[in-house]
């Protein structure tokens, strides 16, 4: 069976598409998770991502970051934040970071490179939600626990990463939802604007939005556009 590598070298030489590449990564997430569904309970615990952690002693570790890019003051304080802790303890621990530019798939490779460089946790900001699958499998067979931030891939917290650091997206699109309600009359034409297709948050705030302004029938979609944020 072909490993990312194989797969994000493909892609890269255009012998396959993005939609075969998202197909194929994502029969590759399972085949590589299924060694640990097959193992008894007791060998189980080795998941990276269970807690609490089995963690080896050892004099520094390695963190590895994988940012999603690096274009807004939102990105650029984030970016700040995790160099300054890790610039802190850096008598602990070392940091690694990559920039994925918007691009998802440069950012599942650069978590395939994060795993290669042997780093002991690995914390993402996924671009989107379903192809950074392909990279947190990876991790998963590499033993490599993940933190997912602001973000989340397509899994779930404890078993496919240890715990996603996010807001209520879902509630904040209802607030909006509840705030357009109770701050206009009467019938009301709008658009929407998005953010990047495909991201937890974009999908999450849309629901949550719609979840209150779907029942209020004097309120009418004109139009719905990635924002690319």
């Amino acid at each position: 069976m072909r490993d990312i590598s194989d797969l994000l070298r493909d892609l890269k030489t255009g012998r396959i598409g993005r939609t075969e590449f998202l197909r194929l990564t994502a029969a590759l997430g399972a085949a590589s998770a299924l060694p640990f569904a097959l193992r008894t309970p007791a060998a189980a615990a080795a998941n990276p991502n269970m807690t609490p952690a089995t963690i080896t002693k050892k004099s520094k570790y390695l963190i590895g970051f994988s940012q999603s890019e690096l274009n807004n003051a939102w990105r650029f304080a984030e970016q700040s934040s995790m160099e300054s802790e890790a610039k802190a303890r850096a008598s602990k621990y070392d940091f690694k970071s990559t920039n994925t530019n918007s691009d998802t798939n440069k950012q599942v490779s650069d978590v395939a490179d994060l795993i290669a460089a042997k780093c002991d946790l690995i914390v993402i900001t996924p671009r989107e939600v379903d192809p950074l699958r392909a990279a947190t499998a990876g991790a998963l067979a590499a033993g490599v626990p993940v933190i997912e931030i602001d973000r989340t891939s397509k899994g779930k917290g404890g078993v496919d990463f240890v715990t996603a650091i996010v807001s209520n997206f879902i509630g904040e699109g209802e607030k909006v939802g509840h705030w357009f309600v109770a701050n206009t009359t009467g019938p009301v034409n709008y658009v929407e604007f998005r953010g990047s297709t495909g991201a937890a948050p974009a999908i999450e705030r849309h629901d949550g939005f719609h979840n209150v302004i779907d029942s209020e029938k004097r309120f009418v979609l004109l139009d719905s556009q990635d924002g690319d944020f």
